[in-house]
């Protein structure tokens, strides 16, 4: 598809698109991350799930309601991006402009076994560095590029700033932004590793990616925007038509603090989102049913929001003072979904999973998906 076509289509990917975005957040500034365990891809953390104790149950429902076009409320975005020219020093990745900062990413550090990248220019910014995800080749579901990111700027002007490692091959990364802003990102070659880096203004809806080699397109993607943020995770063969998107609120239970969790499944994968006092958690990861009765999927220590089979209704925990507490599951395409955050008294001694005529299907020890050790299945 060429890039004419992809603004031709901006406003259809849009109402796609529209559906999933939650209610403005209840602080300013935030951002997210990825998965622990699952997903390759991990972002700058803000709230973060160490801090859930909880949350009251809320109903399971769909979050369908329609919302504007994102380009009749999207502020006045200024964004660009260049890449290095002859002259310019080797360990130069890019340099651009976002919402008034003109930045520059460069690779520092000396010989250190894994590049540290600096964002120049960008107030209360960030290093990003340490061992960079390998996407993996552009066979894989997850290929192109997987993100390290952080936010910087202030006030008014946040930006998130992203730094990847891309998949042999690609020559080059378009992405179309609602504002009708399309960037075109080429990798630059340093140490054996194709890298880009890419600064964009905070609340800028990326509508659409596509990634190119010397033959032509090969992948495409359409992120996960919320509250302000896009997510990359899933890459679609260019032959493939974007799945329809469908969302549900998980009811978190046990602890003492409000929370929100949700969970939105389309185009870009699965991406979760747990709202908390202070800030929010979010992980995407691609789209992937289990066999398992209870398997971890995102949280810390005993907050977990974990993933079932589909023959799974719910689950019941055994406390410590010998009452029960049972946690629903919620179904979207062929995964159960459940939230349990932390309880430390009365704690979770046991577990037993039933299905919808209430058949036992399995137990185990701790909280579902903590302590993954079923006594059956």
């Amino acid at each position: 598809m060429s890039i004419q076509d992809e603004r031709d289509v901006r406003d259809s990917l849009s109402r796609l698109l529209d559906g999933v975005e939650p209610a403005p957040p209840p602080v300013g500034s935030v951002m997210r991350t990825g998965k622990a365990m699952r997903t390759r891809r991990r972002l700058g953390i803000a709230g973060g799930l160490g801090a859930i104790v909880a949350a009251a149950v809320l109903v399971p429902t769909l979050i369908l309601q329609p919302r504007p076009d994102p380009t009749t409320h999207q502020r006045n975005f200024k964004v660009s991006i260049h890449q290095p020219g002859k002259n310019d020093p080797p360990n130069l990745i890019a340099y651009g402009s976002a919402d008034g900062w003109n930045w520059k990413a460069t690779v520092v550090g000396g010989r250190r076994p894994y590049p540290t990248v600096e964002f120049s220019g960008i107030p209360n910014s960030a290093n990003l560095g340490g061992q960079l995800t390998d996407p993996g080749p552009l066979t894989s579901n997850t290929g192109v590029f997987a993100p390290e990111g952080t936010t910087g700027g202030r006030g008014a002007n946040t930006v998130d700033e992203m730094v990847s490692r891309v998949s042999p091959g690609v020559t080059h990364i378009t992405m179309t932004a609602a504002n009708g802003t399309v960037l075109d990102l080429h990798p630059v070659h340093y140490r054996k590793m194709s890298l880009i880096a890419l600064v964009l203004p905070h609340g800028l809806r990326i509508l659409r990616a596509d990634a190119y080699t010397r033959s032509g397109e090969v992948r495409y993607a359409i992120p996960f925007f919320y509250r302000g943020s896009n997510s990359f995770e899933v890459w679609l063969h260019t032959s493939q038509s974007p799945p329809t998107s469908v969302s549900a609120h998980i009811p978190m239970v046990l602890g003492s603090t409000r929370s929100e969790v949700s969970v939105h499944i389309g185009p870009w994968g699965t991406c979760e989102d747990v709202l908390v006092p202070g800030g929010f958690d979010q992980g995407c990861s691609p789209t992937t049913p289990t066999s398992k009765l209870a398997q971890f999927d995102m949280g810390s220590g005993t907050s977990v929001i974990g993933v079932t089979r589909d023959d799974v209704a719910y689950f019941e925990l055994a406390m410590s003072d010998g009452s029960t507490v049972r946690v629903p599951v919620v179904h979207l395409r062929g995964i159960g979904y459940y939230a349990v955050g932390h309880a430390a008294n009365p704690k979770v001694i046991s577990w037993t999973a039933y299905d919808a005529v209430g058949i036992e299907l399995g137990s185990g020890h701790g909280v579902p998906g903590a302590l993954q050790s079923p006594k059956h299945s």
